[in-house]
């Protein structure tokens, strides 16, 4: 008679870590047959393309190496462009920032002058100092 004894010993003992270097081992087999599979499909519909295209196959990968070619050349010209961009940019908003201080400076000093021209007046006559004062804060000059 047939004991189902040694088959539960074996399955419980495959389970239990005795065996687990060959679940690792049949895992990465099971890995590398779908690797396989997958880059013989891969290689399969390249072969395809390029007999659909009507070209041999070293006519296709030289293909495939100048549109990789152009695509990094041109990824390498964008950034190059962009890192000028970016550069020119900064150049402009320090300029800016290089007017706007004196713009502020300057209008600093012609109110400062437009308030001492107000000091000066007599009995609310005003002058032809005054005048250029206001026309100054008003940049009419």
């Amino acid at each position: 008679m047939l004991s189902l004894a040694p088959l539960l010993a074996r399955l419980t003992g495959f389970t239990s870590g005795k065996n687990d270097r060959y679940i690792v081992l049949a895992l990465l087999a099971v890995a590398a047959a779908g690797s396989w599979v997958w880059g013989n499909h891969q290689h399969t519909k390249f072969v395809t393309a390029c007999q659909i295209a009507g070209s041999d196959q070293s006519h296709c990968f030289d293909a495939i190496r100048e549109l990789h070619n152009y695509k990094t050349s041109s990824a390498t010209a964008t950034a190059q462009i962009l890192a000028d961009n970016v550069q020119k940019q900064s150049r402009l908003s320090d300029a800016d920032l290089k007017t706007a201080q004196a713009s502020a400076l300057r209008q600093k000093a012609v109110i400062t002058e437009l308030e001492k021209q107000n000091a000066a007046l007599k009995n609310d006559q005003i002058s032809a100092d005054w005048i250029g004062a206001i026309n100054n804060v008003i940049e009419l000059r």
